[in-house]
């Protein structure tokens, strides 16, 4: 029993990073997320049938839009940890911000980070990556400087020498105060499937 219930996960595990990295691959080049049912028949078609897989029955499906954003949300917690530790382990990072008025005339801030990355040869060399974008209720200095804090805290970021003050011996590693994503072929699907297993572990199970 074991060997079987371990096989299907397996085979669950196949189908779901497929559909993973159709979700991916949707967001890239921002596409519809209603067309990775699609995109997943067409990868069907050419041959990748554990795509087959996501139909669990003739009721129960993986490749609903509710499963796609559980997907997405995945994929998101791998993107947000890793860029996490490349913050913490880098030695000089920024904070870049600019304040954006949308469509509805909400005005909102958007923050990059912009940080030195390690390549094959060892040379240290400048990534900016999305942080977060947050509605702004007031356009001067005191509500900008809140949401930054706000945001660098909720992301995991050490900040408690902003709040406390901003003095040039406070920021060892905050060299200024001013989506991108991997490539796919760099992404860890597995580990987006993994904490997509732990919320599903029952579903996967009676799946067996």
């Amino acid at each position: 029993m074991t060997n079987a219930q371990a096989a299907a996960i397996s085979k669950s595990e196949a189908a779901v990073v497929s559909a993973m990295t159709n979700v991916y691959f949707a967001a890239q080049h921002t596409l519809a997320s209603s067309l990775v049912q699609d995109l997943n028949r067409l990868c069907v078609l050419q041959g990748a049938t554990q795509l087959n897989d996501l139909r669990v029955d003739s009721h129960t499906s993986y490749e609903h839009s509710s499963s796609v954003s559980e997907f997405q949300n995945c994929m998101a917690d791998v993107l947000r940890s890793d860029l996490l530790q490349k913050i913490q382990t880098s030695c000089k990072y920024s904070i870049q911000i600019d304040e954006s008025t949308d469509i509805s005339v909400k005005q909102n801030l958007v923050t990059y980070v912009r940080l030195l990355e390690p390549d094959e040869f060892g040379m240290a060399l400048p990534h900016t990556y999305f942080l977060g974008v947050a509605e702004l209720q007031r356009a001067n200095a005191e509500s900008i400087y809140e949401n930054v804090v706000n945001l660098l805290g909720r992301k995991g970021i050490d900040i408690q020498h902003l709040r406390n003050s901003i003095k040039i011996e406070n920021l060892e590693n905050l060299l200024i105060l001013s989506i991108d994503s991997p490539p796919m072929e760099k992404f860890d699907f597995k580990r987006a499937f993994k904490i997509w297993a732990s919320l599903k572990l029952r579903w996967i199970m009676a799946f067996c």
